[in-house]
């Protein structure tokens, strides 16, 4: 070794050194060609030298070579994977025993580690860009290295093959793991592999039977020795396999049939936490389904809240760890440090990454981006997370560039602190450290946020009060009386009550069907539901809705578990007891809804259409190619959604018009969900293949009418759809019809289905062309003759809101084009009046609510306001048949398809003055409002509104002005 030893002066010093002693060694031509460099690569290379003493051993033994990599260029550029490739793919082409094989590698990594430490410590390439060059160095020589030796061992001992398949020669699968599998590898970490192969069978053409698990066992072995064996060049890679199942006593190499069994029966918590950085470096066209397979085990199907606690657990044992052999300057896994980094981050994935797709990736710093995007964490929060990271990695850069070790413990000796200092930027240790020290408190302070939940130590007192009574009631020791006195402070002046419904719990059927580790979640649970309880004016009536809940997760406790860590999630499901029985209601039939309170700031933030859209496309393709996992996927995307608007709500942050803005948009991402889905699934079919086309360009398209298309969607608003195609060549006119037929058939199906979650939307089809008695799907022009020359005057009136939803976008644009054509048609205006009363009056008939003329308790309170006189439909009415007698006058009537923006357009007309439309609006949001009200609490709930007997008189009187009858009298006539 060619080091000097460590001046006690500065690093600054050693540079100067380091420099005049390897000028002095060179030899006289070399000399010259290095007199040659600009005084900025002496300087780099000073910096290098000074930073790392392992560069300056390869650059002092290799003198010559170093000038040559100078020259090319090699040192000042970064090396693309494909690169790497073809220079190892060229070296190894030359390999023709196992020793130059191993002689290879080593000079290869020899040469781009140099190059590598050279560009990070000069800060020519960022941390990420360091590691991932790392990475792409690490995958080609476990690559090559894996192809030669297969090559030969097949020579050896025959080829693995399929057992299936006897033609098909069959590969190890290379998993990496940790860092490697992120993409994220350090200077000098160890390389986390795991071996694997695609299915038993045996070698194929050997001289001896001989199975495939002995196979790529002894392929494992050899290419941990050519990889990780020290020899006089040194090593590759060290090759760390104690993440495999059964750790360091399973074998080598598994089938995936064994690695899947043993992940399914006996894979713990912290192997879930390991696979989600897994992935493929060698393998043949099985490999990406093997991952698929995992992911299930990886990612839960519902939000794995149960997470929370093992990963706490995790930490903690790492702590005790470290108390035993104190390592409060351990960057990696001291508190506040790398691995804290990592447990934050993958705790999330853990969590939402069986419902968010986009959280299943191994790369740390593109999981970040996506908390970000999906407001898991605060833009703060993230952003401090990317910088401890980055401190963190390029401190540890600087730390095993040193000497090409794998360390993360800060240095004692005050030279190597100064020098670690100086690389960092810093003038001296102590300013270096109080900004490490910053980088940790900041992690620290996450960590104990995620994971130590939102408990006060005034909640935490309180709950281990409310613990007292619950295992006193549990213990069933006490009689009666004295069990109804515990309850006393919790009860609001109603313990027998509150006694009734505890006891109900604990000597229910449910709980004795309970595993022990759910009562141990239960038991954790309940004495934080009787504090906050407590607290609320109904505490009886409060807690029914929730001992609700409790029932319906007993076997799914991992909610149980959030309402635990999380008191705001908790102290949010209480709220919705009080504010929105209906969906306590639909919580109780599906639980996984809980999983949307651990995100209450994600919860209360409407997204835009295009927001929605994108969320439920990505659920959608993290679903797969499973139908029941799509339509669950659906449903539960409607449910959620439904639940951010009764946040919204509750928090009085949304008005009538935004709260039907956003029900609408719920239903038009589904639609295009749905639509998406019928395409794919009819696009696989053989039949079919050739039409393959994206949605916009599909020739398909759903018009929505009603409140869909009038955007004034209710909480249990139905669907009316009309299904349009593109118009075709008349000898294939029957065929396109058939085809999209279907695929109107499989969008009301997805639609409509009864799953385990429930049915999306009851839809209507009964506003197409001939309505029943006609085709399901209709051509555009089909569509354009019908309603110009059959069509009533109550199918125009639908029209008025009637819009393009999901499909091919030229067809949308066409559809526009027809209707403002039919609704801006000239029309005698009492020839229309007169349709409009006859298609009112035949509702009328149709419905026991017209001529009431006050709400009473034996009338169904929203089929009043719909019907009664002077309510929705009279309203509905009148503005139709301005739209219809006014367009042709007034084109920008045609534009819009919601009854309040047409109200504004009608007062521009000599229909309606300002004022008048103002009431119409009035009354309008007014009806909506209650009905909306009834359908959030429940059917039996009071009004709101005691005017409205005001709102519907002044809706008559302008329906008998506008329309010049009144019902009574078209009834009489």
């Amino acid at each position: 070794m060619t080091t000097t030893a460590h001046p006690s002066q500065s690093p600054v010093t050693l540079a100067t050194q380091r420099l005049a002693h390897f000028v002095s060694q060179l030899p006289a031509t070399d000399k010259k060609r290095f007199d040659r460099l600009t005084p900025t690569v002496h300087r780099e290379l000073q910096r290098c030298w000074t930073g790392s003493d392992y560069a300056w051993d390869i650059c002092c033994q290799r003198p010559t070579e170093l000038l040559n990599w100078i020259e090319a260029g090699l040192l000042h550029r970064g090396f693309e994977h494909s690169a790497f490739e073809r220079e190892l793919d060229e070296c190894i082409g030359l390999c023709n025993t196992e020793k130059e094989l191993m002689s290879v590698l080593r000079r290869y990594r020899h040469r781009h580690l140099v190059r590598i430490v050279f560009r990070d410590l000069n800060r020519l390439a960022s941390t990420p860009q360091t590691t991932s060059e790392m990475s792409s160095l690490a995958d080609c020589a476990i690559r090559h290295a894996y192809s030669w030796l297969y090559e030969r061992l097949c020579v050896q001992l025959g080829t693995p093959r399929y057992a299936t398949q006897r033609y098909r020669c069959q590969h190890m699968t290379i998993l990496g793991m940790g860092k490697l599998g992120g993409e994220e590898l350090n200077l000098s970490s160890d390389v986390d592999l795991l071996f694997c192969y695609p299915e038993k069978g045996e070698v194929g053409d050997g001289s001896r039977p001989l199975g495939n698990q002995e196979f790529f066992v002894k392929l494992g072995q050899k290419l941990i020795h050519v990889l990780g064996s020290t020899t006089a060049e040194g090593f590759v890679f060290r090759v760390d396999m104690r993440l495999r199942p059964y750790g360091q006593s399973g074998p080598l190499a598994q089938s995936y049939a064994a690695m899947l069994h043993y992940y399914r029966v006996q894979g713990r918590q912290w192997e879930r936490y390991a696979l989600i950085k897994a992935r493929v470096i060698v393998g043949d066209s099985e490999a990406p389904q093997l991952l698929r397979k995992l992911r299930p085990f990886i990612y839960r199907r519902y939000s794995d809240f149960g997470t929370i606690p093992a990963l706490r657990e995790m930490q903690q044992l790492i702590q005790t760890g470290l108390n035993r052999s104190p390592a409060e300057d351990n960057i990696k896994i001291g508190p506040g440090g790398i691995r804290d980094v990592e447990f934050i981050v993958q705790g999330f994935q853990l969590v939402y990454g069986g419902r968010q797709p986009q959280l299943r990736q191994a790369n740390l710093l593109a999981v970040i981006d996506e908390l970000e995007a999906l407001s898991h964490l605060p833009e703060q929060a993230c952003q401090q997370l990317r910088a401890a990271n980055l401190f963190f990695r390029t401190t540890e850069h600087a730390l095993q560039a040193v000497a090409d070790q794998q360390t993360h413990t800060l240095p004692t000796v005050p030279f190597e602190q100064e020098r670690l200092a100086w690389v960092m930027g810093y003038r001296s240790w102590s300013l270096f450290y109080t900004d490490l020290n910053g980088h940790r408190t900041a992690v620290r302070q996450l960590f104990a946020t995620m994971f130590s939940g939102s408990r006060d130590e005034e909640y935490s007192c309180a709950a281990t009060a409310g613990g007292d009574i619950w295992t006193q009631l549990c213990s069933k020791k006490l009689n009666r009386s004295a069990e109804i006195a515990l309850l006393a402070h919790f009860s609001g002046g109603a313990p027998e009550k509150l006694h009734a419904q505890l006891t109900g719990l604990r000597d229910g059927r449910a709980l004795k069907m309970v595993s022990p580790r759910s009562r141990q979640r239960l038991d954790l649970f309940m004495p934080h539901l009787l504090v906050v309880v407590a607290a609320v004016d109904s505490p009886c009536l409060v807690l029914s809705q929730a001992l609700r809940v409790v029932e319906a997760v007993l076997r799914r406790t991992t909610y149980l578990t959030l309402l635990t860590e999380d008191r705001r999630a908790l102290d949010y499901m209480i709220a919705l007891c009080v504010k929105s029985p209906v969906i306590i209601d639909q919580i109780h039939r599906y639980p996984v809804l809980l999983g949307e309170l651990a995100s209450l700031d994600t919860l209360k933030v409407l997204p835009d259409p295009d927001r929605l859209y994108h969320e439920l496309h990505d659920a959608l393709n993290g679903a797969g190619e499973d139908d029941e996992a799509c339509f669950e996927t659906l449903r539960h995307f409607r449910m959620s959604h439904l639940l951010r608007l009764t946040a919204a709500r509750a928090d009085g942050k949304i008005l009538l018009m935004k709260e039907s803005d956003y029900l609408t948009w719920v239903a038009e991402a589904i639609l295009r969900g749905a639509l998406d889905l019928a395409l794919r699934q009819l696009n696989s079919g053989s039949e079919h293949r050739h039409r393959a086309v994206t949605v916009a360009g599909c020739g398909f398209l759903i018009v929505g009418y009603g409140k869909l298309g009038g955007l004034e969607m209710g909480p249990e608003s139905d669907l009316d759809l009309v299904f349009l195609c593109e118009d075709g060549e008349e000898a294939e006119s029957h065929d396109r019809v058939q085809y999209f037929t279907r695929i109107a058939q499989r969008v009301i199906h997805i639609l409509s289905i009864a799953t385990l979650s429930g049915q999306l939307y009851q839809v209507d089809t009964r506003l197409r062309p001939c309505g029943r008695a006609g085709t399901l799907t209709s051509s555009l022009t089909t569509f354009a003759n019908y309603q110009h020359k059959q069509a009533w005057t109550w199918e125009h009136q639908a029209l008025v809101r009637a819009r393009p939803i999901a499909g091919d976008d030229a067809l949308a644009r066409q559809f526009g084009a027809v209707r403002h054509a039919v609704l801006s048609r000239s029309r005698h205006h009492d020839r229309l009046a007169c349709d409009v009363r006859q298609m009112r009056n035949r509702m009328a008939q149709s419905t026991a609510y017209a001529k009431v003329t006050a709400l009473s308790d034996d009338i169904p309170a929203d089929d009043f306001l719909k019907h009664a006189r002077g309510c929705i439909v009279d309203l509905e009415f009148m503005v139709q048949y301005g739209v219809l007698a006014m367009a042709q006058f007034h084109p920008t009537l045609s534009r819009w398809t919601d009854t309040v923006r047409l109200l504004d357009e009608l007062a521009q007309t000599e229909l309606l003055s300002t004022s008048e439309a103002e009431q119409l609006k009035q009354a309008y949001t007014a009806f909506r409002h209650v009905l909306h009200h009834r359908q959030w609490q429940s059917t039996d709930s009071p009004s709101p509104l005691p005017q409205i007997d005001r709102h519907r008189a002044h809706v008559t009187r302008l329906w008998n002005r506008v329309l010049r009858d009144s019902i009574a009298s078209c009834l009489n006539g």
